[in-house]
């Protein structure tokens, strides 16, 4: 065989080798992508990515298809826009005006099915390459109840408070470091101060000498026995920091 039969020979071997290297290697990303494609449907939050100049879906996992009540199919001739109720979208197109690429935890948001069901979701953003685009991956979580559930713990508090307020009697409640967390009108004129001076204080450096007083042992055994404090046709005197 002479040089030019070895040569050719060689680059031929070489080319084999390259040909098999490469080969092996597109196996290897395809079974990366049919691994990637496992997790991101099987994923049981939903899960979906959007172009981020047009903001149209792109892909979406099965749970964001049960969440929402689209189709697949729907999705994809969707935008981002579709999921927010209308008077949530000047908000969201804001947010994306100075939206970083790293991970971001977007807060809590309203979405709404097709159905026009209205629900909170905590949002957890990051930047991509979803096919040769540029594109955003958001993960849901489902908060709606929780939210709904604050709600009514914020109302039901509002409602107390009010009670309270409307009572002739004296009342404020001390936490387990013996700070002010409430006190309505009538403690304020006992106590002969405002909310905002003494909301979040230790009652017992507000009033120095009030420890003297023969009021302290029952303040004391109440916060021990975990019960209310009630003292009849007692009247305290709180000025100048004496009971």
């Amino acid at each position: 065989m002479n040089v030019i039969g070895i040569a050719l020979a060689l680059i031929l071997i070489v080319d084999l080798v390259l040909y098999f290297r490469k080969r092996k290697q597109q196996q290897k990303q395809e079974n990366s992508g049919d691994d990637y494609k496992r997790l991101f449907h099987g994923i049981p939050t939903p899960m979906y990515i959007y172009e981020a100049q047009t903001f149209r879906f792109l892909a979406v996992n099965d749970a964001t298809i049960e969440q929402y009540g689209y189709t697949r199919e729907e999705f994809l001739n969707m935008k981002l826009t579709d999921i927010r109720p209308p008077g949530e979208i000047p908000a969201l197109i804001k947010f994306h005006e100075s939206l970083p690429e790293g991970h971001v935890n977007a807060g809590r948001m309203l979405h709404w099915n097709k159905a026009r069901q209205r629900f909170y979701v905590s949002v957890y953003t990051h930047f991509t390459i979803f096919e040769g685009k540029g594109a955003r991956q958001v993960l849901i979580v489902n908060v709606d109840e929780k939210m709904r559930a604050e709600q009514v713990l914020l109302e039901k508090s509002a409602e107390m408070e009010n009670m309270l307020d409307s009572i002739t009697d004296g009342f404020y409640a001390l936490n387990k470091n013996w700070e002010v967390t409430f006190m309505n009108r009538a403690a304020e004129q006992a106590l002969c101060c405002t909310r905002e001076e003494l909301m979040g204080k230790n009652l017992w450096d507000f009033f120095p000498r009030s420890r003297e007083g023969r009021f302290y042992q029952e303040y004391e055994r109440a916060m021990n026995d975990r019960s209310v404090c009630i003292l009849k046709n007692a009247t305290h005197r709180w000025a100048s920091g004496a009971p």
